[in-house]
């Protein structure tokens, strides 16, 4: 691929006379070129059918770009998204907890914690976001919604805390002996009281 610069050459009348030309060949710029729109094309499709939320920050926190499943976990269209700050659409987001999370990217290259979105319809999806930097002040963010761990934990502490509660105060003798050698684990004082012993003494 050549690329040509024609230039009119005047008399001392200004009456052209002639021409000049001039050319470079440019194939290996244009093959350079289509490898970058290639590579841009592929980064975009990838980002955009991630599994995971993906978005990119400046440095003062407002957002650069997002990809499809961002929005669909904060209910917006990246229309709304870019431009807005993450304060707009992440709960807890004081200078304390970015000052916290600069400090760990300096030190590690990446920042992990766990966050609860504004969703549009007024819930608080719960995520894990992990952070990396970018050139200059820029950061790249990936979102993994956590809700459904978050509300499976919370289930089994609530239903832990049913059985303590059943298990310290029933009137009957509630015992957990361990299958290997038969001793026991724990035993209640309704149990405790059957037997005449204390539950130290009993344990183990």
């Amino acid at each position: 691929i050549l690329s040509v610069s024609v230039s009119p050459i005047p008399d001392k009348g200004g009456e052209v006379i002639a021409f000049a030309a001039l050319a470079r060949d440019i194939t290996a710029r244009r093959q350079t070129e289509a490898a970058l729109r290639k590579s841009e094309e592929l980064y975009r499709t990838l980002v955009n059918n991630a599994a995971e939320g993906i978005f990119s920050v400046d440095g003062a926190g407002h957002y650069l770009e997002v990809n499809d499943r961002y929005c669909q976990m904060v209910g917006r269209t990246r229309d709304e998204l870019i431009g807005a700050h993450l304060n707009d659409i992440t709960v807890d987001v004081t200078p304390e907890f970015f000052a916290a999370v600069g400090a760990e990217l300096a030190q590690l290259g990446s920042s992990t914690f766990e966050r609860r979105l504004r969703h549009k319809n007024g819930t608080f999806p719960e995520v894990e976001v992990t952070v990396a930097p970018l050139s200059g002040a820029r950061r790249v963010g990936i979102v993994h919604d956590i809700s459904q761990r978050k509300a499976d934990e919370r289930a089994l502490r609530a239903s832990e805390a049913r059985f303590a509660t059943l298990f310290s105060s029933s009137p009957v003798g509630i015992t957990l002996v361990r299958l290997a050698d038969g001793r026991f684990q724990e035993v209640n004082a309704a149990f405790a009281a059957m037997v005449g012993w204390s539950r130290e003494e009993i344990i183990g």
